[in-house]
């Protein structure tokens, strides 16, 4: 596994090519949010703000809004006088008033409001607000701040009255949606965001190059607009990003080791839970067929995850990162399968022991026949399976319907 590129030397390889085509830091800015843009996701660039994303979470309509404010100087503030900060949150405040009759009650509540900059921030208002937001003062205090600005001549005292005149219940919704994210870099940022969000793949500066060069092109094309998915986003761009997939997640390389029959594999967790939906007899029979094969799997695997440690392809983030993915893809599974019986448990109605081990045995086999997805990394089947089974080990997943109760519920 090679080493990427430095930002520093990213900068110096690239920085010719980003100014041919003429890069700017608000498509920088763009791009960082883009990287991660959730699948259903949407982002919209240069339409009501610098860009807009529109996202879905737990089934509610969230948009955020960004500007960007990028200077040259590197003593740049956002003081009290910024003209830009000012235009922002008027130009906020007109997207609310502008909004539909039906979509202004909820608009500060389901919107974000994001400023990302490179200049210091000393501005009294964004002080005042980030009081709001940890608790220490109220929308009143903010209120009186503002009166007081009022009794004297300010260049931005027309913004001021607009907020002062909104609602105290809608201004405290609004103050409380308002963030000011600092980039030393955007560029830079957004390069390291994708090497961290993609665990460092060696090509890593090529593909953000490409990438950055070919969404340039794109948006040139659309006379500076565009609107993605994530999903559309990926299909795209899915040639560029399968230059990661030289880091590879596999088993290939790896030989069956047979496992030791003296070992205490009995009172393994993995052991006992296919125990406990009939995937094997007896426990203690180191001949029994799928017993041997379970294990041998797992210690593969185990023998892979080693190496892929000892060689720093695994790290403790990409480790955390699969295990919340494999847990979340077994969780749907398990639901799915389970359902019936979470069901009829909580109507205290009795469920059979055949039907636990029916919908266990079921989940079992449907998340083994699953290729865990890894944005960055070439897996497999195998790898896949071994995952799962390490996990059901350590307890972070289980099969049958009463070690759910026992080991995931209590936790």
């Amino acid at each position: 596994m090679g080493i990427p590129l430095t930002k520093e030397e990213f900068i110096t390889r690239h920085s010719a090519y980003f100014q041919q085509i003429g890069f700017d830091v608000q498509f920088a800015g763009c791009m960082y949010y883009l990287l991660d843009l959730g699948m259903n996701d949407r982002l919209d660039y240069e339409r009501e703000d610098d860009f807009v994303i529109h996202r879905l979470e737990q089934s509610k309509k969230i948009t955020e809004y960004y500007q960007v404010k990028h200077s040259k100087d590197s003593n740049a503030v956002i003081n009290d006088a910024d003209k830009d900060f000012w235009k922002t949150m008027d130009n906020w405040y007109s997207i609310y008033k502008l909004s539909k009759p039906g979509e202004k009650e909820l608009f500060f509540t389901n919107s974000r409001f994001i400023i990302l900059t490179n200049k210091k921030v000393n501005n009294f208002l964004y002080t005042e607000i980030k009081k709001l937001i940890d608790g220490s003062i109220m929308i009143d205090d903010i209120l009186n701040v503002i009166e007081l600005k009022l009794k004297t001549v300010n260049s931005y005292n027309k913004e001021l009255t607009n907020l002062y005149k909104l609602d105290k219940t809608v201004l405290n919704e609004f103050l409380h949606k308002v963030r000011i994210v600092y980039f030393d870099d955007f560029l830079t940022a957004m390069y390291e965001h994708f090497i961290n969000m993609y665990h460092a793949p060696t090509k890593s500066d090529q593909i953000v190059r490409n990438l950055i060069g070919d969404l340039f092109d794109y948006i040139v094309k659309c006379n500076g607009k565009f609107s993605f998915n994530g999903r559309e986003f990926t299909q795209k761009y899915k040639g560029i990003l399968e230059l990661m997939c030289d880091e590879s997640l596999t088993l290939d390389g790896f030989d069956y080791e047979e496992f030791d029959p003296l070992l205490n594999y009995q009172d393994m967790p993995m052991v006992q839970q296919l125990k406990s939906i009939d995937i094997i007899d007896d426990p203690t029979d180191a001949t029994d067929y799928f017993l041997s094969d379970y294990l041998t799997r797992y210690y593969r695997f185990m023998n892979a995850f080693q190496s892929f440690i000892n060689t720093q392809l695994m790290t403790g983030v990409l480790e955390k990162k699969i295990d919340g993915i494999a847990r979340n893809r077994w969780q749907n599974i398990f639901n799915k399968e389970t359902h019936p019986i979470i069901i009829k448990d909580k109507k205290s109605v009795l469920v059979e022991k055949v039907e636990k081990v029916d919908a266990g045995s079921k989940t079992f086999n449907n998340t083994m026949n699953d290729t865990l997805p890894i944005n960055g990394y070439k897996t497999d089947q195998d790898f896949s399976n071994g995952w799962y089974l390490k996990m059901s080990n350590t307890l972070n997943i289980v099969w049958h319907y009463d070690w759910f109760k026992k080991h995931i519920l209590k936790k």
